[in-house]
């Protein structure tokens, strides 16, 4: 998906944490936390300027963020001086909960934001909710229309095996991404990390399949189904991925 961005890049951080409560999701549980903390704006645009002058071959900026939209104003006032610094001939990258504002938008493609990597997660609104994503279709729908319009492309993320998965909620998932018309989109089975609301969950009703890490990927590195499932086999799962 970073097929788009100019190179060379180079990856920030801005900000920690992430306020959001998602069963699986190990950056807040186990790594960042729930509080949402940031550097600066004016430390920011500094480092921003530190390599429009010293690294002047860079072309392209990686936000790694667990989501870096969070607070509007924040983003808002980012955007305002990228563009007052002459900072926004690099192409900027981002990772993005699907609750961005049009207005956050549209100043964030004015200030050279490009693309937004987005965990839409599942289609299916049972799933959302089972794995407590705090979001629902139709305001997925109308922020990637949204992003259209502005002109932020949008890389989707979706994660197969959650809670309450079944064949027709695996259908209903890519039907779902197939009709969002995004740039780009990715799908892997779900891999409950230790320390994670999930983990515990599977490991407490007997339903991993390993607890030996070095089983969860293939040869290739993709993931691979740790989960006992009994409406889904693993090869039914990865095979949809």
């Amino acid at each position: 998906f970073m097929a788009h961005t100019k190179y060379p890049m180079v990856t920030l951080i801005s900000g920690r944490g992430c306020t959001s409560r998602c069963s699986f999701c190990q950056l807040p549980q186990v790594m960042h936390g729930h509080e949402f903390r940031t550097r600066s704006v004016d430390n920011l645009i500094d480092e921003l300027k530190y390599i429009k002058s010293e690294m002047p071959f860079v072309k392209g900026i990686m936000f790694e963020d667990d989501t870096f939209p969070s607070d509007k104003q924040r983003v808002l006032e980012i955007c305002e001086k990228i563009v007052e610094n002459g900072l926004d001939y690099l192409e900027y990258t981002c990772n993005a909960r699907a609750n961005v504002s049009r207005e956050t938008l549209n100043s964030m493609y004015k200030a050279g934001f490009r693309m937004m990597c987005v965990g839409f997660e599942s289609g299916d609104q049972v799933v959302l909710n089972a794995m407590r994503k705090g979001t629902k279709r139709n305001i997925i729908n109308k922020f990637v229309a949204d992003s259209k319009i502005e002109g932020v492309k949008v890389h989707g993320c979706f994660m197969y095996g959650n809670k309450g998965e079944t064949k027709e909620t695996l259908t209903n998932t890519l039907d779902f991404a197939l009709n969002l018309d995004i740039d780009s989109a990715q799908f892997y089975p779900i891999m409950v990390s230790p320390g994670t609301e999930d983990y515990e969950y599977y490991k407490e009703n007997k339903l991993l399949k390993t607890e030996d890490f070095s089983q969860w990927n293939d040869a290739q590195g993709q993931h691979k189904t740790t989960i006992l499932r009994e409406e889904i086999t693993d090869d039914e799962l990865e095979g949809f991925c």
